[in-house]
């Protein structure tokens, strides 16, 4: 019997590392079909070290069967992903069997990790991409997103389907139950909730990032109406007396479990973006923390997000004077707006942001058949 499914995952310079968008588009064809081929470079197979840690999580997952590329050139597959990232470079002689594997799929479908730069800069790019592989481009029915979903592209132009990757939970939550259990524990929409806004996570990722987080807590201390403090209950840290902001980054991020806590009792969730996407917003959602977010992230999230009814939307991801009014409506957020916010969170988690629903929605997004329609 022939494997129904097959991933080709990039290596080179930096290849020695899987991704937790990769990490999950994985976990949802595991979850659609049942088990999933992984064909990656030694260097992949053996990485003990990773973006977020993510290939010991990969490895040991039961329905992900890692392979060799060679292995992948006697086989055929109903559906073939083969994932691309511009910074990188398959080996030459995985790069020489990618025509062969896609006219031998049932469907194929791209991963694209386009490079960061001008609209021209990538629309560059991707002229050289199509002129250099169209050989196995034609065949290729659906281009998802995995990082940056332009509105403009060439792969538009083609009449290419193009979806944005769907993000969910972390990779902790994804691949480890005990984790996912404390994630999804229950919470009191009525409550008041202790602290006023919830900042964590890494200010380095980009210039832009900690450039956008050190005037946003630039303001915050100067705010007399604010106690910003580093850890939650720091009051010997605090900056000010009033609403309660946790400013809790690099050294002073939270383990999981106090993450998962505070986002319980947060009443607004910071989601700033770093390179792309973030994880944030699915999870403060669970956690009935509402999110403020840039539109731009927004639409990585297959969530039918509503600005001042389930998020605090802002415009593009480093429009400081936009960050700073959204900081600013959601500590004006009357006692009674915020409980509304958080009543309708707890409606849209049980029927749009259990684990299942999440993976199933990844896996249409994708392209996958449901099990009856096989």
């Amino acid at each position: 019997m022939r494997p129904r499914f097959c991933l080709m995952v990039r290596a080179g310079i930096i290849a020695e590392s899987v991704s937790p968008g990769l990490a999950t588009v994985l976990k949802a064809i595991g979850h659609r079909k049942g088990r999933v081929r992984l064909y990656a470079s030694e260097k992949i197979i053996g990485a003990s070290s990773d973006h977020q840690n993510t290939w010991p999580f990969v490895a040991r997952d039961p329905v992900i069967e890692v392979r060799s590329y060679e292995q992948m050139a006697s086989l055929s597959h109903q559906d073939l992903f083969i994932t691309w990232c511009h910074r990188l470079h398959y080996p030459s002689h995985a790069a020489s069997l990618l025509p062969a594997c896609v006219r031998q799929a049932d469907r194929a479908t791209l991963l694209y990790d386009t490079q960061f730069g001008s609209w021209r800069q990538m629309m560059t790019q991707q002229v050289r991409f199509v002129a250099r592989h169209w050989n196995w481009l034609r065949k290729v029915g659906l281009i998802c997103y995995t990082t940056i979903f332009p509105d403009h592209d060439l792969f538009r132009w083609l009449r290419y389907v193009r979806v944005p990757l769907s993000v969910g939970p972390n990779i902790h939550y994804l691949f480890t139950e005990a984790d996912r259990k404390m994630l999804y524990q229950p919470w009191d929409g009525e409550r008041t909730r202790e602290l006023a806004i919830l900042c964590t996570g890494t200010r380095g990722i980009c210039r832009e990032r900690e450039h956008l987080l050190r005037d946003l807590e630039a303001g915050l201390a100067k705010n007399s109406g604010v106690a910003l403090m580093r850890h939650r209950g720091a009051s010997g840290e605090s900056r000010g007396a009033g609403q309660k902001v946790v400013w809790a980054l690099d050294e002073y991020r939270p383990a999981i479990p106090e993450y998962l806590e505070w986002l319980r009792d947060s009443e607004f969730c910071l989601c700033i973006p770093g390179t792309s996407w973030t994880h944030r917003p699915f999870e403060a959602l669970v956690c009935g923390s509402v999110p403020i977010l840039d539109r731009v992230n927004a639409r990585f999230h297959d969530i039918p997000w509503e600005d001042g009814k389930n998020c605090i939307l802002t415009g593009e991801p480093w429009d400081i004077p936009a960050w700073r009014k959204a900081v600013d409506r959601a500590l004006g957020c009357p006692t009674a707006k915020r409980l509304e916010m958080r009543q309708n969170i707890q409606v849209l988690r049980a029927r749009h942001l259990c684990f299942e629903s999440f993976l199933n929605r990844m896996a249409d997004r994708l392209g996958l058949d449901r099990p009856h329609e096989n």
